[in-house]
């Protein structure tokens, strides 16, 4: 039989909902891995500000010269839009995973929970994909543009 594979956001969302799927949770995690880290995920364009920032520091010390700064900050646009759809589709496979959880009080779904839950993990492990956040994202934004 394959053991199911829990990530840390799915266990830590399991432990706070309460009830048997804290119990569950509570057999593979200690109390401490679930407590949530104290700092905030960065966005893609707080990444950007701060990437460009930097070249701007490094611009304004004479560091790099204002053809190689326009370069890297060319690179750096096209970083930040492959983050940011990235991020929308990891969003939209956390809104998933959420109502999935949801389910997790209906005790008949549990088997059905937990293959769904280990599909959303093999999607977040990059071990296979989440066509419909794709496809949210390219109906949504369009295709990526660099």
């Amino acid at each position: 039989m394959k053991q199911t594979t829990i990530s840390i956001e799915t266990a830590r969302a399991m432990y706070e909902r309460g009830g048997t799927a804290k119990e569950f949770i509570l057999k593979n995690f200690t109390e401490t891995e679930l407590q949530k880290p104290s700092y905030p995920k960065q966005t893609a364009v707080e990444w950007y500000i701060e990437q460009e920032q930097i070249l701007g520091d490094k611009l304004s010390e004479g560091i790099i010269g204002l053809s190689l700064f326009n370069d890297e900050v060319a690179k750096l646009k096209i970083q930040a839009k492959q983050m940011e759809k990235e991020q929308i589709i990891e969003a939209d496979l956390a809104g998933v995973e959420r109502t999935l959880l949801d389910f997790s009080k209906f005790p008949n779904l549990v088997g059905y929970l937990k293959k769904t839950l280990s599909l959303v993990n093999d999607m977040k492990e990059g071990r296979d994909t989440h066509d419909n956040g794709i496809e949210y994202y390219n109906e949504t934004y369009g295709q990526t543009k660099n």
